[in-house]
């Protein structure tokens, strides 16, 4: 048994005050053994034509861009914010990606001269760091942003003002007595053997020798009695510059002789490492959901 229908489908839709009406004209052909059985394919067939054909003459919308899993064609996806990168000044520069942000956020921070501009600095660009840090999932978001305070701390220890307790503290709002968010932490000395042992697997930073040391740039931090620096603020060295240097009574000097940034290679190891660490972490959960799910499944005999 064969069976052929012609279908006509208009559909309604409401735009605002308005209404739009479109019609659709599709055919439909089946063949089975039962009458009944081809009858309901041929006029299921006809019916579908007909609302794609009436469908596609409102546009992409409504028409075989739905089929797109991406929906490319559909809606225009949303343009991310642009991370808005704010001189002492008051210039703006403009930057797509978090990574060319803080690539030019370092360079900007070593060329501070005073404190004032480092502080004028922070308070406009705080918004663009609450702006990474809140971006996706991902918790190299954070690493990438605390390599920055990192930084901007350790130039203020470079212009002779000591951040311990007391530089760039949280401020209270006006309104709610809410600390602001992103707020400075307070100073602390971390330690991560990780990290330690992943400087030490690098080059020299003065003659490329392998293997290295990890060592810890004193003026880093204030210095406390039997206390090193924090771990963050560790650099690679050869045994024989880590012995010079050790030996030296101006290690500022020392380095800005060989026109080396110790603080600013420190900071991108450290993010380098964390970042490692959280993409790590996360595939580990992953893992770990993977096997939960599976010996659930086998304990429920599913």
């Amino acid at each position: 048994m064969a069976a052929f229908y012609s279908t006509k489908v208009r559909i309604t839709v409401r735009a605002g005050g308005e209404m739009v009406m479109r019609e659709g004209i599709g055919t439909g052909f089946a063949r089975a053994a039962f009458a009944e059985a081809a009858h309901e394919m041929a006029l299921k067939a006809a019916e579908t034509d007909a609302t794609k054909r009436a469908l596609a003459t409102f546009g992409n919308p409504f028409g075989l861009a739905l089929y797109d899993k991406e929906q490319a064609g559909v809606t225009r996806p949303p343009v991310p914010a642009p991370f808005i990168l704010s001189s002492p000044e008051g210039k703006e520069v403009s930057f797509a990606t978090q990574g060319a942000f803080s690539d030019a956020a370092f360079v900007a921070i070593r060329d501070l001269t005073n404190i004032d501009d480092l502080y004028t600095f922070w308070e406009r660009n705080r918004r663009t760091l609450v702006q990474i840090k809140n971006s996706g999932e991902s918790r190299a978001n954070g690493v990438i942003v605390d390599a920055l305070i990192a930084a901007l701390k350790a130039k203020a220890r470079s212009l002779g003002q000591p951040t311990t307790n007391t530089i760039l503290e949280a401020r209270q709002s006006e309104t709610g007595g809410q600390k602001e968010a992103l707020a400075f932490p307070k100073e602390k000395r971390l330690r991560s053997k990780e990290h330690l042992k992943f400087v030490a697997q690098l080059a020299c930073l003065v003659c490329g020798r392998m293997p290295s040391h990890a060592h810890h740039v004193r003026y880093a931090q204030i210095r406390a009695l039997g206390l090193k620096v924090s771990d963050e603020f560790t650099v690679p060295l050869c045994s024989v510059h880590h012995d010079e240097i050790h030996r030296t009574g101006d290690e500022r000097g020392w380095w800005a002789r060989r026109e080396i940034e110790p603080l600013k290679v420190a900071a991108e190891l450290w993010a380098s490492t964390h970042a490692r660490t959280a993409t790590m972490g996360e595939a580990g959960d992953q893992t770990k959901r993977g096997a939960n799910g599976l010996e659930g499944e086998q304990a429920t005999g599913e």
